[in-house]
């Protein structure tokens, strides 16, 4: 049928056999000229720092974070302050200057 349309970036991905135990890094890396477009997006999402908080204190800071500002602020800037405090902690263990 000369209708098909060709494969694109993320058709050739999804028909990749990946190990559960492969480095997304790695991967990334070694096809990021095979899938230029999706390992940007890769990056963008890789580069989210891990936080090392529990989420107990997270939930219990968020509260009163919630109570303080009687729900005036948005859930999205709630997580914003909530994430803020945890990188600015992170900096200041390491001593990162910026």
């Amino acid at each position: 049928d000369g209708n098909k349309l060709p494969k694109t970036e993320l058709d050739t991905y999804l028909e990749m056999k990946i190990s559960a135990a492969t480095d997304p890094l790695d991967f990334w890396r070694t096809h990021q000229k095979q899938f230029p477009n999706l390992a940007r997006l890769a990056k963008l999402y890789l580069a989210i720092p891990a936080t090392s908080a529990s989420v107990e204190r997270l939930f219990s800071e968020l509260s009163a974070l919630a109570r303080y500002v009687r729900s005036r602020m948005t859930v999205m800037r709630q997580q914003e302050c909530i994430l803020y405090k945890e990188w600015a902690q992170e900096i200041k263990s390491k001593q990162v200057t910026l």
